[in-house]
């Protein structure tokens, strides 16, 4: 389950097994509407929640919602485009965590998915909204596609330095973990306890992992080039593994620059480029960053460093993945696109220890 933004003035609650299961509504009551299959059942500790729980099905309630919240569950995107198009034409504006709204060109999707996209348009139209990197995309639209969690933290991590344009092209390397909640909810061999206490492997191997392009679509935003243009992007290595913990994302990040750079320079540029961004903190070489700093939160924390021996960046760069990395994101995206102050219902403290 995805559950994130509790707090005075939100509250989503987006599954991956529920078609549609969450609204925000922002009036003066602060009411939540909840719609999908056993909500309850899914969530018990809603209930005695202050707030208003609905059961019924999409249309049921959509009409009493300011602005629908849709996570759409691997398998059923074929089934529910219809129903977002129509969605966003009624109430006119959706946020949407699906990876068929992550790619300009959906030729690349097709590719990395093995599959025929359904509705190509739709996708054109769709804004990819990290806010961090494109937020002026975004406002005053209907459709906004969440980011992945690894892009996430991966994209943010090389963002700074990439603007420079002191990276050498298809050098970047990332070295990606993330827990288990990663994996989504559903039951499987490898996600039970005696399997994954004190258990750590690498998967998709070999440059597998359908995050790839979507890295590397960010790169080839931030970097200037054309987004129907995939053979003009650069490549990159990115290989995930799986950490014996509940949630949290770090990756580590390898690129070799053009220029040689000090800890103090790189800590110095980060610090510079993210001193407006209210969920993006920067530590020194001195202070490497752990996922339990992101625990439960919208932040993103980074540590930029430079080893001059091998001209090469390295950053250390973590998240809650289901927090940045999934519905937290995504609320700071409805904040960004209903006009609101992005921290709304979010800037919390990180659940510790």
């Amino acid at each position: 389950p995805v559950v994130a933004g509790v707090g005075d003035d939100t509250l989503v609650w987006l599954d991956e097994g529920a078609r549609v299961c969450a609204a925000i509504d922002v009036d003066g009551a602060r009411r939540v509407r909840i719609a999908g299959p056993g909500t309850i059942d899914l969530y018990p500790r809603a209930q005695g929640c202050d707030r208003q729980f609905r059961g019924g099905g999409l249309w049921g309630v959509a009409k009493d919602w300011e602005l629908p919240a849709v996570w759409i569950h691997n398998g059923a995107e074929d089934v529910s485009v219809e129903g977002l198009v129509a969605l966003c034409s009624f109430r006119g504006i959706c946020v949407r965590n699906a990876k068929r709204l992550r790619f300009r060109d959906v030729k690349v999707w097709e590719k990395w998915y093995g599959d025929k996209h359904t509705n190509p348009q739709m996708t054109h139209d769709a804004v990819y909204s990290m806010p961090e990197m494109n937020r002026e995309l975004a406002k005053g639209k209907k459709l906004i596609a969440n980011p992945g969690c690894y892009p996430t933290a991966s994209t943010l991590g090389l963002q700074p330095m990439l603007k420079t344009g002191h990276i050498v092209e298809n050098t970047i390397v990332i070295d990606a973990k993330s827990g288990f909640t990663g994996a989504g909810r559903r039951p499987a061999l490898n996600k039970l306890l005696t399997e994954a206490e004190n258990n750590f492997c690498a998967y998709a191997l070999g440059g597998g992992h359908r995050h790839t392009p979507e890295i590397e679509q960010n790169i080839a935003y931030i970097t200037g080039k054309d987004l129907m243009k995939p053979e003009t992007w650069q490549y990159i290595n990115f290989q995930p593994h799986l950490l014996p913990q509940v949630r949290g994302i770090e990756v580590t990040i390898y690129a070799t620059c053009d220029k040689d750079f000090t800890n103090e320079e790189v800590y110095e540029l980060y610090k510079d480029f993210y001193k407006d961004e209210p969920f993006v903190k920067v530590f020194p070489s001195n202070m490497p960053v752990q996922t339990k700093w992101a625990y439960g939160t919208n932040f993103v924390e980074m540590t930029p460093t430079f080893d001059s021996r091998t001209h090469r960046l390295i950053v250390s760069s973590v998240i809650d993945n289901i927090g940045k990395g999934a519905a937290g994101q995504a609320i700071q995206n409805m904040n960004l696109i209903m006009g609101i102050p992005e921290t709304t219902g979010l800037m919390m403290p990180p659940m510790y220890p």
